[in-house]
Order: C-alpha cells, then structure tokens, then sequence
C-alpha cells in the first residue's frame, strides 16, 4: 500500500514540477505583455497569446499522442511558455523606453499601486472556490454544483468581447489621464461603454433566449439543467462587462485600492448569498448570488470614478441597445422553436408553440 501511495506521488510530481516553471516563466512573459500594452504595441500581445495557446496545446498533444501521457501535457505547457518568452523579448527588445527616474525611487511606488491588485487577485482566486464548495456543503448534490460551474463556464465566453475592450482603453486612459487631466477620461469610457452595450446586451439577451440549446451543443443534452443559471449569467453580462472597464479605467488613474476593497465587499455579498439562497434555490441561487456580487462590485467602482473622474454610465445607450436585444431575442427564439418543431415532426407554420414563441 506504501509503495503504491508513494508511487503515485513520484508520478504526479514531475507534471507539478513541470506546471510550477511553466507558471514562473509566464510571469515574466505577463510583465512584458503588460510593457508590450503600455506601448499599445496591440498586434504584439495578440501574438504573444496566440502563440503560447497554439505552441502549448499542440506541443502537449503531441507528447501526450507519443506516449508522455500527464507528463506530455505538463511539458508542452513548459514549451509554450519558453517559447511564448523568446518571442515576447524578441518583440520587445530595443523597443522599451529607458525610466527617467532611478529604479529605485520606482519600487515604493510599483509596490504601493500593485498591492492592492494583489489582494484583488488572492480574493477572485478564493470567491472562485468558496462559493462552489458552499453550494455543495448546503445542497449535498453534485449535480447542482455540476450545473453552476457549466453555467459560469460557458457565460465566461462573452468575457472575449468586454477583455478586448478594457484591454484596450487601459493605456489610452492612463496616456491622456498624465496628458491632459481627467477631463480626457469621460470620451474614452463613454466609447467604450457604447461598444459593451451594442455588443454585449444583444449577445446577452440571445444567449439567454436559447440557453438549453446552448447548453446542449457546447456540453449535451444531459447537462441542460444548467440552461436556467446559464440564462441568468448572459442575460446580467453587462455587469461584469462594466465592471471591467471599471477596473480598467481605476487602474488606469491609479485608484487600485478602491479595487481590493470593492473585491473584498463584494465577495462577502456573494458568500453571504449564497449561504442563504444555495439550499433553497440550487444553482440558480448560487447564480443569484454571483450577480450581486457584480453589482456590488460594480456600484462601488462607479462610485469611486464618479468622484475622482466624474466619469458616469450614459444610460441613453441602453435605449438604442434595445432594438438589437429584440432582435436577437426573436431570432434566436425561433431557432429554439423551429428546433422543437422538427424534433415533433411539425410544420412550423401551423405550430402553436411557434406561434406562442413570436
């Protein structure tokens, strides 16, 4: 039994030994990554990402393909990030403005704006795992805690379009904030929530309205259960997309501890949710739960860009988002209904349902 157990753990401490480099070495190609964004090199960063993504996963495939198994799939991730840093020093290189200041009157002050993004970083890291033990310590089930992580992880593809755009006005708010003043800032948030809500709050409300056949295509018809907490999630995308260009637009005017302190306030909101609404409600209270806690989040990053930058969310943007929300809603409706009308063998011109659906 001894020999077993330590056998196990010989063969499970070469892939952590192999995930822990593969971890130091992306911190490095993060923070020319983060050098590439000042520099709104954009092109660069995409590259950056896009190579680690295809490197990592093909190479790990092909190890894995060979025979390596675990091994394999650790070491392609090892190779991804080598390369991944090669290409990143190769983009930046001689291209990185010298500092006007002695380093070392820049560490008080790199250490007093990144410690609070640290202890935002540590809190999303635990809020990501308290709230779905919580839900499996009330409910006991597997299966609801099975259907809210499925939920959260298919909502999470809609984090493509709003990362793009708080990666993108990080710098121009930072750039014209030292230019001009906070005056500056009011144009570039107010494009940017323009584009968040033509894009998410259609994205938003289709998925919604199709989200058991959404369910069903990304993971099967067996986890459609977790159609309803999937519906709640892309319908409410708007909050975590705003809350994005929050975070963005707070670090940008170096307002970072206003971050770790709406994280922490709104993490206590979502544990004390969910410690009320999982064992009545399920997934759908834990999906309840998480929605406060964007709202929260996102009250106090408003409140704190209001006072500093007098920077407000245009509510006129939701009006014309309206007409495409419609939109996708009714087609993305009568996708769900004519797919009803086949799996019944009926017309969808003489189906009641098509009919009620519209």
């Amino acid at each position: 039994m001894n020999r077993d157990a330590a056998s196990a753990d010989a063969r499970h401490a070469m892939p952590l030994a192999l995930i822990l480099a593969t971890s130091a070495l992306l911190n490095f190609t993060s923070l020319l990554g983060a050098e590439m964004l000042g520099l709104r090199m954009y092109s660069g960063v995409a590259i950056q990402n896009i190579a680690f993504f295809l490197i990592a996963r093909g190479s790990g495939l092909a190890f894995a393909y060979w025979g390596r198994g675990l091994v394999g799939l650790a070491l392609g991730w090892l190779f991804g990030a080598l390369s991944c840093l090669a290409l990143s020093i190769s983009l930046t290189w001689r291209k990185l403005p010298k500092p006007l200041h002695p380093p070392s009157k820049l560490y008080g002050e790199i250490l007093a704006y990144s410690y609070p993004i640290w202890i935002l970083a540590i809190i999303t890291l635990a809020q990501g795992w308290v709230d779905v033990s919580i839900l499996y310590a009330l409910t006991g089930e597997t299966a609801a805690t099975a259907a809210y992580y499925l939920a959260v992880s298919g909502a999470s593809l809609l984090a493509i379009f709003w990362g793009a755009i708080s990666m993108a006005i990080f710098p121009a708010i930072s750039t014209e904030e030292a230019r001009v003043g906070m005056n500056a800032l009011r144009p570039i948030f107010r494009t940017a929530s323009r584009l968040l809500n033509l894009s998410i709050l259609p994205l938003g409300a289709g998925l919604a309205a199709i989200s058991r056949t959404a369910i069903s295509i990304a993971y099967g018809p067996a986890y459609a259960t977790s159609a309803t907490p999937f519906a709640i999630l892309t319908a409410t995308a708007i909050l975590p997309a705003y809350l994005a260009i929050n975070t963005s637009a707070l670090q940008a005017i170096a307002e970072t501890k206003a971050l770790a302190k709406a994280g922490a306030t709104s993490a206590f909101v979502e544990i004390a949710m969910v410690s009320i609404l999982a064992k009545p409600f399920g997934a759908n209270g834990a999906v309840l739960a998480r929605v406060a806690m964007y709202a929260t989040a996102l009250l106090l990053t408003q409140r704190v860009l209001t006072m500093k930058a007098g920077i407000g969310i245009d509510q006129s943007h939701f009006a014309k988002a309206g007409p495409f929300c419609e939109i996708a809603c009714v087609e993305a409706v009568d996708i769900r209904c004519r797919e009803q009308n086949a799996r019944n063998h009926s017309s969808s011109k003489t189906s009641p349902k098509h009919a009620i659906c519209f």
